[in-house]
């Protein structure tokens, strides 16, 4: 098969207990993903980095894609299932009909020399953004315990720095909490509120301070953009890239 891997698994039995438990996924299935039959494989893989990511395969015509994930839905993380897999569903969505934030073609020299690791915040940054807005606006899935956890492992990763991190380090930082800072706007509650403002006291008791300025600065600018559309990508991108400096880390 395409994707290569021998623990493909039946896309029915994956998402049946999604199916079962939630009319949300049961209405996002059937407006959204079934009405389009989207070549799609399935892949289980036990020891992947991310819970669940999704994937052109390639050298195919017609085009095929494939969801890889960690492990299958289950009642007990039900909540965070439901997000996470109609998040990476309408990745394919927007794979298959071109509708992706293709960074790239903006300046493709440009781009393809910023640091790998930039890369992929500044693409996650515009297009999950994109993907979590059409979630919440259409379908009200409920993205607050997978951010949670997020935000629990990014403190944790930052626990052990003691003074403000310099150069490539600082502007993984800076970009990284752009993204949780405008990825975490989109949940409008109280709980939501609550544990974004213990995280937010902490990070200032850190020596991050110049970097949350600059966060602040950035997400303020372009926390009103809509960037749903490659048109709109443009000005967004070209934004980051001169607030965050990424054009002076452009590699040879």
């Amino acid at each position: 098969m395409p994707c290569n891997n021998k623990n493909e698994q039946d896309e029915d039995k994956v998402i049946s207990i999604l199916l079962n438990s939630s009319d949300d996924f049961k209405r996002f299935h059937e407006k959204e993903w079934k009405v389009r039959n989207i070549p799609t494989h399935w892949c289980l893989i036990h020891d992947l980095e991310n819970e669940a990511q999704a994937r052109r395969c390639p050298k195919t015509d017609p085009k095929e894609y494939c969801i890889d994930f960690r492990n299958c839905p289950t009642l007990e993380n039900l909540t965070k299932d439901l997000y996470i897999f109609a998040h990476e569903m309408t990745h394919i969505i927007r794979f298959h009909e071109n509708k992706d934030l293709k960074i790239s073609t903006i300046n493709s020299l440009r781009y393809n020399r910023f640091p790998p690791i930039a890369k992929g915040i500044v693409s996650h940054i515009l297009e999950d953004t994109a993907v979590n807005r059409f979630l919440c606006s259409k379908y009200k899935f409920n993205l607050l315990p997978h951010y949670e956890e997020t935000i629990s492992n990014s403190r944790i990763s930052l626990e052990g720095i003691e003074k403000e991190p310099q150069g490539l380090k600082r502007t993984e930082l800076l970009l990284q909490m752009i993204k949780e800072r405008i990825l975490w706007g989109l949940i409008k509650d109280r709980k939501s509120s609550t544990i974004w403002t213990n995280y937010e006291t902490w990070l200032l008791s850190r020596p991050f301070s110049s970097i949350i300025e600059e966060r602040n600065e950035v997400v303020s600018m372009i926390q009103e953009i809509e960037w749903d559309t490659r048109e709109q990508q443009r000005p967004v991108f070209e934004l980051i890239v001169d607030k965050c400096k990424l054009g002076d880390m452009i590699t040879c």
